[in-house]
């Protein structure tokens, strides 16, 4: 058994995360997929790879989204796992 991976990045207009978590939701057989993870710098820079198989998200969460608040909102996704390593 494999540990969780959670993810989290600011959240924009890209809806890939959250439409995946809805398929996993959904039943979809087709949900569960191979991945890469790359992980950057500040400065955007490659530092790291991992490639990830049976890869599913168990939970996405959307949170700092208040009312009238300039704070950035999030995106964090759990990533649940058959295997990872490095790429």
């Amino acid at each position: 058994i494999y540990q969780d991976i959670t993810l989290q990045r600011v959240l924009d207009t890209d809806d890939t995360l959250r439409q995946w978590r809805q398929e996993v939701k959904d039943g979809k057989k087709t949900a569960k997929k191979a991945m890469t993870i790359i992980a950057q710098d500040a400065e955007g820079t490659d530092v790291h790879t991992w490639s990830v198989v049976g890869a599913w998200p168990s939970s996405y969460l959307v949170a700092g989204m208040e009312s009238g608040s300039d704070a950035q909102s999030y995106e964090t996704i759990t990533i649940t796992h058959d295997g990872c390593s490095p790429a």
